[in-house]
């Protein structure tokens, strides 16, 4: 019996290893395409990256009274993303074919604010900060309306939930502008809903900047960055606080968490916000994820002299020192703070961290995050 019984064991472990056998080589094509086409699809994302990081612009400094910005030439005809979008997207598919490295390229430079080391500050100037909502802009608004009150630095911002806003924004700027500024002189302004749609407001930036360094200041375009998955995750509190007010108003809505996820959505994600302000919802369907990460990623390297990514303490002190203020004191309050618990499946997560790469948002930080955020420092040059 026990031999039988051994036998047919050894027999039926045969058996076992056969059919492991067969169904090994049966996967393997399956798992070797499967491969492949992760390798390709990772080696796009490297392409893009490449492309908006290592392009061959040039830059020249820029000196005021007190301190200097490195300002990105415009003399790349490639980034001209208005105009020359579809032209750029044309040459970079070509460039994937041949046989070029990254490593030829010259890393394009961004506008930094370059504050001087002994915290001398510059002598004058404007501070236009760009509020993305869900990354902290409530606490930095507060902060600088206290800096308005208490240090008579003028103040302004005109926003509001109609297109409107953005022509009265316009104005009030150049009403605000058309002032000359004094020897020593700060204004703050704040940019929020339909004040500012960047992917089109370019010349007026470069219109503004031109009329504040003409009279020997500094125009410095500001705003503050978070990571990507973590802004996606807390829009989902507006969808607490939408249920909340239709229950106030006697309407149940019943929109499942995939819904709330899906386009058209009711908010914005912080590269759709960034370039297309309140005006996401109409304008994302228009532009796919690569063409959406080239022009924030230009519309940074252009126009904006500090961007802190998960950085408010660098925000803060880069500021007091334009103003010549101690950087020990006015410290940045938490305001807007959301206290509730939001639970997750795991499918829900999924489904967050999918339309956070899907709509390019992932990619689009990963930029942000080597450029401004410094991550890959330690490697050196």
């Amino acid at each position: 019996m026990r031999l039988i019984a051994k036998r047919s064991s050894s027999s039926g472990s045969s058996r076992a290893r056969a059919t492991r056998r067969r169904a090994f080589l049966f996967l393997l094509p399956v798992v070797l395409l499967c491969w492949k086409n992760y390798s390709f699809a990772r080696g796009q994302e490297k392409v893009l990256l490449d492309t908006v990081l290592w392009d061959g612009a040039t830059t020249n400094n820029e000196t005021g009274a007190h301190g200097s910005v490195q300002k990105a030439s415009s003399s790349d005809a490639s980034f001209d993303v208005q105009s020359n979008l579809h032209q750029y997207n044309n040459n970079v598919l070509s460039s994937t074919t041949s046989s070029s490295s990254p490593s030829s390229y010259h890393r394009p430079q961004f506008r930094q604010i370059d504050v001087d080391g002994d915290g001398q500050s510059f002598k004058c100037g404007v501070l236009l900060f760009y509020h993305v909502p869900c990354t902290g802009g409530a606490s930095v608004n507060k902060w600088l309306l206290k800096l308005h009150r208490e240090q008579n630095i003028t103040y302004f911002t005109h926003w509001g939930r109609s297109p409107a806003a953005r022509t009265r924004f316009a104005e009030k700027m150049e009403q605000q502008l058309n002032n000359t500024l004094g020897p020593s002189e700060w204004r703050f302004a704040h940019a929020h809903g339909y004040s500012l749609l960047p992917y089109e407001d370019g010349a007026n930036l470069d219109k503004w900047r031109d009329t504040v360094e003409s009279q020997g200041c500094q125009f410095i375009v500001a705003t503050l960055l978070r990571d990507a998955l973590g802004h996606t995750i807390s829009q989902v509190k507006e969808k607490h606080h939408v249920e909340l007010k239709a229950a106030q108003n006697g309407t149940l809505l019943n929109l499942t968490f995939a819904e709330w996820v899906s386009p058209p959505r009711a908010w914005s994600t912080q590269l759709d916000y960034f370039l297309f302000n309140s005006w996401a919802r109409e304008m994302n369907p228009n532009y796919t994820r690569e063409e959406k990460v080239r022009m924030a990623v230009e519309i940074l390297r252009k126009h904006y002299d500090l961007v802190a990514y998960n950085n408010h303490e660098l925000f803060r002190t880069t500021v007091l020192k334009m103003l010549g203020l101690d950087v020990n004191s006015y410290q940045i309050g938490r305001t807007n703070v959301y206290k509730g618990d939001i639970t997750f499946t795991m499918r829900e997560f999924s489904l967050l961290k999918n339309v956070t790469y899907e709509n390019g948002d992932t990619d689009w930080i990963d930029v942000v995050k080597h450029v401004y955020g410094r991550e890959l420092d330690y490697l050196g040059n």
